[in-house]
């Protein structure tokens, strides 16, 4: 759902001229509710769902009772408003509000002593995510039963249920930041050797909230940051991103191309030795050798920031208030937290 540019219910609808947050909520809800009743008896009520900015981030505390408009501006006039509003910050005046209405399928059904439908019931275990089957819900012909053209201009944005909202992600302001990645494909070939590609055409994209302060892990030669990735419609998953800060030439003198380089070697003693360890592994195999297969290396993730000149990379890669040169490549190794 985009705000103000985004027709909800055929109404085009303005931060200014829309008096509350609740009204919009209620204008889905009561779209969502047609499809919803006819696979369970009870509606989606208001204390069933809850308002998060794209990417599962809480907003401010105290807004969602009050005007849309005070809702937006204040996002909008924070220090960090591209944590809310992403990169549409910078690229327009009056930035779009991107927002998801997130529901809280086991509070629907401890209220109602009913089971949500099939495909929106809480599992056993986990979380669950429907944003993608959500989709039936308002495309459903309500006279014919059968699937109709989807018009993502003249309705709201797919029933989004992604996270159970009591654990959903705060991203304080002042300690987080959205990015955007850039993931490199890498090998190794059949005699050893290892290969990045940093080709956007070879690459993939994902979204991202890192921490701007370095954790208490940190050592001497690299730091260490907490990052949450945000891949299709799954939970956000627990990562931490490295960078190196001291290769023996002093403290915060580590160029973004040093940083690049000694990154990928990193990535490649790795890879080399997976690689051993598998090789080790599949002989012992053949010898009948029993051997402890305890030993593991971790996965990693090679990526680079995707930034506009004007706003700058991330505060937590070191290099936002400096002036960098056009291209300037900022890369992270990521590593399961």
């Amino acid at each position: 759902m985009f705000i103000p540019l985004e027709k909800i219910n055929g109404l085009i609808i303005w931060v200014d001229q829309f008096p509350a947050v609740d009204n919009v909520i209620s204008e889905a809800l009561e779209m969502w509710n047609i499809a919803w009743t006819k696979r369970t008896v009870h509606e989606i009520q208001h204390e069933d769902v809850s308002v998060r900015f794209c990417g599962n981030i809480n907003p401010l505390p105290n807004l969602e009772d009050g005007t849309l408009s005070t809702f937006y501006h204040t996002h909008l006039k924070e220090h960090n408003s591209e944590s809310y509003f992403g990169r549409y910050v910078g690229e327009c005046r009056r930035p779009p509000l991107p927002l998801e209405i997130v529901i809280d399928i086991s509070d629907f059904e401890g209220r109602t002593h009913s089971k949500a439908p099939e495909k929106f019931q809480t599992p056993k275990r986990g979380r669950h995510a429907v944003s993608d089957d959500a989709d039936d819900l308002d495309e459903e012909d309500s006279t014919s039963g059968h699937k109709r053209q989807r018009k993502s201009s003249t309705r709201p944005g797919p029933l989004v249920s992604q996270f159970e909202p009591r654990h959903a992600q705060t991203v304080p302001p002042s300690s987080a930041q959205r990015v955007t990645l850039r993931v490199a494909h890498f090998e190794l070939d059949a005699k050893g050797a290892f290969h990045v590609d940093w080709t956007p055409e070879n690459a993939s994209i994902i979204k991202a909230v890192i921490e701007k302060d370095a954790v208490n892990v940190s050592g001497r030669m690299k730091k260490v940051y907490n990052i949450s990735l945000f891949r299709g419609s799954a939970a956000p998953e627990p990562w931490v991103a490295k960078r190196f800060v001291n290769i023996g030439n002093g403290v915060d003198a580590v160029t973004p191309k040093e940083n690049q380089d000694q990154l990928q070697a990193e990535a490649s003693r790795i890879c080399l030795g997976k690689a051993m360890l598998a090789a080790f592994y599949d002989r012992a195999s053949e010898t009948g050798t029993r051997i402890s297969k305890a030993f593991n290396f971790t996965e990693i993730i090679l990526v680079s920031e995707v930034y506009q000149c004007h706003i700058g990379p991330s505060v937590a890669s070191g290099c936002s208030g400096s002036t960098l040169p056009e291209n300037t490549t900022i890369v992270w190794l990521l590593e399961p937290r």
